[in-house]
């Protein structure tokens, strides 16, 4: 009994640490583990900042087929009196032969008999339209018919321009420009030259068919900005668009300003061959910065049709907590991404792969 009774102190005391060893020693591992193991989150936070689209991009515009202007005097050219991209107008100087002048005359028939009291016809329409341009008839006295009015009206514009008297009008004294011409390309007498009957005066064409934006190098790339309004960027001036298709209406205000920043060098100009003039050095840009959510480009989640997409949601773990976000890159920045600013403070999955499958399936 006494020799039993001394012997369980000692088992106990050989026992007791290899009970401890086997429950402590696991219990050390599993804290040493945690200790070196890093915690990863499956979700993080949508940043946001203001991004300010701004895109160099070539600017194609193009014209009708190119009119030449026929006039019908000859002798030498002692004034030369419209510019390069000036604009024709009815009764408008464009020049002198041996000091008498020429003019423009518009409409819808050309001049091509000299014309007198009794005559009739659509270029006697043209004819008043001309006086009226000069004012020497009123709006009302457009007519088909060269009546006495005509008539005296015919005499007051000889008399001003040092012309014969005669009252018949003589069609060599003006050069016809047909309806739609827009804009002078080219003079083609120089001063001091000489000229003779039916040798082209000036060219132009008529309104822009079509205007074109692309990125710049790139002809076949559309820009893509953001929503909101945008400007043409020229050097120094901004000249509000539409959109990235302008109108056809906004063509004519594009064209002068793109021609004054090559008068300025902000801009290049090429003349291509097929009518259509291409313009570089200009930026499409954001009229003001918006404010975006932001996330790694890591977490976009591709679809099969080409869209990105950022998985919201507060929890990854149910399909129906999950929210699609579109992403769109961030001008001038590598790694980042923007989606709309709605979400900026709203939980992402770091790792879209792992979104439900449904979600996957919905970024398409």
């Amino acid at each position: 009994m006494s020799g039993a009774l001394r012997t369980t102190p000692i088992v106990a005391l050989w026992v007791a640490p290899v009970i401890l060893a086997a429950v402590l020693l696991p219990m050390a591992g599993a804290a040493e583990e945690a200790a070196v193991s890093p915690s990863i989150d499956r979700m993080s936070t949508v940043g946001e900042r203001e991004r300010a689209y701004r895109q160099a991009v070539d600017v194609a515009l193009t014209y009708p087929p190119e009119i030449e202007l026929i006039g019908g005097v000859a002798g030498t050219v002692t004034s030369v009196d419209v510019a390069v991209g000036g604009a024709p107008s009815n009764g408008q100087k464009i020049l002198s032969v041996d000091q008498r002048p020429v003019y423009i005359i518009t409409g819808n028939s050309p001049l091509y008999r000299p014309l007198g009291r009794g005559d009739t016809g659509a270029d006697v329409r043209t004819l008043t339209a001309f006086l009226v341009a000069r004012a020497l008839l009123t709006a009302d006295e457009i007519d088909d018919v060269f009546g006495p009015r005509v008539e005296w009206a015919v005499r007051s514009f000889q008399r001003e321009e040092g012309l014969e008297v005669t009252g018949v009008f003589d069609p060599a004294v003006v050069v016809f420009a047909p309806p739609g011409l827009e804009s002078f390309t080219a003079v083609v007498p120089l001063l001091g030259s000489l000229i003779s009957s039916g040798s082209p005066i000036v060219r132009g064409r008529g309104a822009i068919t079509d205007l074109v934006l692309t990125v710049s190098g790139a002809p076949d790339q559309r820009p893509r900005p953001p929503a909101g309004a945008l400007v043409l960027e020229m050097g120094g001036t901004d000249v509000p668009v539409s959109s990235v298709t302008p109108s056809t209406e906004e063509a004519a205000a594009l064209a002068g300003s793109l021609t004054d920043a090559v008068a300025r060098g902000d801009a290049k100009r090429l003349q291509g061959d097929d009518g259509t003039t291409r313009y570089s050095g200009v930026f499409l840009k954001t009229a003001a910065a918006e404010r975006v959510g932001v996330v790694p480009g890591s977490a976009v989640l591709a679809g099969s049709a080409g869209r990105r997409c950022i998985v919201i949601g507060p929890d990854p773990a149910h399909a129906s907590s999950e929210i699609l976000a579109f992403a769109e890159p961030m001008p001038g920045e590598v790694g980042v991404v923007a989606i709309p600013h709605e979400f900026a403070g709203r939980r992402f999955l770091i790792d879209p792969t792992s979104a439900a499958a449904e979600t996957r399936r919905r970024c398409r």
